[in-house]
């Protein structure tokens, strides 16, 4: 299998992250440390793990991509004869069994092609226990049925790529497999994967996520980007997991919650807020964001009076 580890500035984290992946239980494995234009000491901590372990590879690019971008070179470096790929982000590390027990899971059902398990989280607070999605007595379900839930749930269902492995076969079949035009293109990587095959979960916590102020859940609290986001996976795999009726009852209650929010940020800002000098650099990101948000959902549902007529309140408030 593959495992492969994408990184740019990660001086204090690499070696607690590369140095779990070699103490892994199962062996049969290659690793890929995939650095993206480090400027700190990433490239000579890095050269120095690959030089202990010949199934070690350490990869310089010198052209700087963002995250997504970055996780599709991860993907990109799956062996030709790999089975299986692993993610592990470099601030992030994974217990000693996790590879040999989501491997076990997937040999045991060949019809699942994402497999996840129990997560030690602190990077929304307290450290906590989540990725608890199936019943104790449930180790797969169908993937349309993940989506399902995973659209109608306020919450990430299946989590970020450090707690998850994929079919090598469906990680070759779509590149690149995360989509640069969504900011959480985790969320729509595992989606896809999902109409293609079954849901594996171990029930057993066997991935370490840290939080971090800088990190890319900073940024996307501060974008407000999980609504959008969220409508975004709706509008594209909606109509594929639910009936024509559910389908359109959630379009309604998500466009409606997100017009809503824009009418509060505009009252907010041109009424009530007295700080709009300092904040502005902020406000003025988010919708920016937020106006291409709304762009790329009009353009991906073009017969949709209802999200015609969402994208053209949004635009108004925007201005």
């Amino acid at each position: 299998m593959t495992v492969a580890t994408t990184v740019y500035n990660g001086e204090r984290y690499l070696e607690e992250c590369a140095a779990s992946v070699l103490r892994q239980t199962y062996t049969n494995w290659r690793y890929y440390i995939i650095d993206n234009c480090s400027t700190d000491r990433t490239p000579e901590i890095a050269r120095e793990i690959a030089s202990r372990d010949p199934r070690v590879h350490y990869d310089r690019r010198e052209e700087f991509v963002d995250v997504n971008e970055s996780y599709s070179r991860g993907f990109a470096a799956v062996d030709p004869d790999a089975s299986y790929l692993k993610l592990v982000d470099s601030d992030d590390w994974i217990y000693p069994e996790c590879l040999e027990r989501m491997v076990a899971l997937a040999e045991s059902e060949p019809t699942v092609g994402l497999v996840s398990a129990y997560r030690l989280s602190d990077a929304r607070g307290p450290t906590h226990v989540d990725q608890v999605n199936l019943p104790y007595t449930e180790s797969t379900a169908d993937g349309r049925d993940i989506i399902a839930r995973g659209l109608r749930s306020r919450t990430a269902l299946i989590g970020p790529p450090t707690g998850l492995l994929w079919r090598a076969d469906l990680a070759r079949a779509r590149r690149p497999f995360f989509d640069a035009r969504f900011r959480h293109a985790d969320d729509d990587a595992n989606f896809w994967t999902l109409t293609q095959s079954r849901y594996g979960l171990v029930h057993q916590v066997l991935t370490y996520s840290r939080g971090h102020g800088s990190s890319e859940t900073g940024l996307s609290d501060r974008l407000a980007a999980y609504e959008p986001e969220r409508l975004r996976m709706i509008i594209r795999y909606g109509p594929l997991v639910l009936s024509e009726e559910d389908y359109q009852q959630l379009l309604r209650q998500k466009i409606a919650d997100y017009v809503a929010y824009h009418r509060r940020l505009f009252v907010w800002w041109h009424f009530k807020s007295p700080f709009r000098k300092a904040w502005r650099p902020e406000v003025e990101a988010r919708r920016d964001f937020h106006r291409q948000s709304v762009e790329s959902m009009a353009e991906e549902a073009p017969d949709s009076p209802e999200v015609q007529q969402m994208a053209r309140t949004v635009r108004r408030l925007l201005r």
